[in-house]
C-alpha cells in the first residue's frame, strides 16, 4: 500500500472495541474504521483505558459473543480490538 492511498473498502461488517479512557486510541480514531467498509459498522466503548479487556473481560466477552451471534449468518466480519497483553 502506498502511503495515503487506501484500497477499496471491505464489504464485511466491522466492529471496533475500545476503552473509554484510552490515551492511545480515541473513539474518533476507532470510528474512522467505518470508512473502510461498505457493510455494517459498530463501535463499542468499554470502561477503562488501553488495557480495558483486563479489567472488563466478562463485559467484553459478552459484547463480542453478541456480535458474533448477530453476524453468524453473514459470510464476513472483522473485529478490531484495541488492547495489548
Amino acid at each position: 500500500m502506498v502511503m495515503g492511498i487506501w484500497p477499496a473498502p471491505l464489504s464485511c461488517a466491522i466492529t471496533t472495541f475500545g476503552g473509554i479512557t484510552d490515551p492511545e486510541v480515541s473513539q474518533i480514531e476507532l470510528a474512522a474504521w467505518q470508512q473502510h467498509t461498505t457493510g455494517e459498522f459498530s463501535l463499542q466503548m468499554l470502561p477503562g483505558n488501553h488495557f480495558f479487556i483486563h479489567e472488563h473481560c466478562l463485559q467484553f466477552l459478552d459484547l463480542l459473543s453478541q456480535h458474533i451471534a448477530f453476524q453468524e449468518n453473514r459470510a464476513n466480519i472483522l473485529f478490531l480490538i484495541t488492547f495489548a497483553f
